[in-house]
């Protein structure tokens, strides 16, 4: 299991990117969390395989139908051991 902490910068906010990603992460047994920083961009702290982070990060890269995603950057941090994947407010 690793953690990846991502942040997305583009057309990510207002188009339902939290949404889509929480939905994404419950399908693949990703736990975390996602939420809106208050310079436009979206961040992710995610926990999962290896695998499973990739395809969540290959997913974000695209984003749902109307991001426009400019800039992604990642990294590795230590497992905090989430139960569920949710939507911070």
């Amino acid at each position: 299991m690793k953690q990846a902490h991502i942040l997305y910068d583009g057309t990510v906010q207002g188009i339902g990117f939290r949404y889509t990603t929480r939905t994404f992460a419950d399908e693949f047994n990703i736990t975390g969390w996602v939420k809106n920083e208050f310079d436009g961009s979206v961040q992710i702290a995610a926990e999962g395989r290896e695998e499973q982070l990739a395809q969540l990060l290959s997913w974000c890269e695209k984003g749902p139908t109307y991001a426009n995603v400019s800039k992604v950057e990642y990294c590795e941090n230590e497992l905090e051991n989430f139960k569920t994947f949710w939507i911070v407010r």
